[in-house]
């Protein structure tokens, strides 16, 4: 999970044996149920999978098997050590 283009975004590898079959996640692309953020071109760029064009069902299954909302688990993520006061 990674923000891409301010877009939160999904790696083909946290969608594909968890949420959806291969052949299952390739219909709905091509069906424009999912978007692609990126595709996968080589030289380290993997694809990634726009995680709100997700249809509700799948948005399920991913808070099912993760145990959060991908929301969730990025505002922890990047949650700042940082603390600001008032001086």
């Amino acid at each position: 999970m990674e923000l891409y283009n301010n877009l939160l975004c999904l790696t083909i590898d946290e969608v594909i044996p968890s949420i959806f079959r291969r052949d299952n996640f390739y219909y709905h692309v091509k069906k424009g149920n999912v978007r692609m953020a990126r595709e996968a071109r080589g030289l380290g760029h993997y694809a990634l999978i726009e995680y709100d064009s997700l249809p509700a069902r799948f948005k399920a299954k991913y808070i099912e098997v993760y145990g959060a909302d991908a929301h969730e688990i990025m505002a922890k993520e990047t949650k700042s050590a940082f603390v600001l006061d008032g001086k």
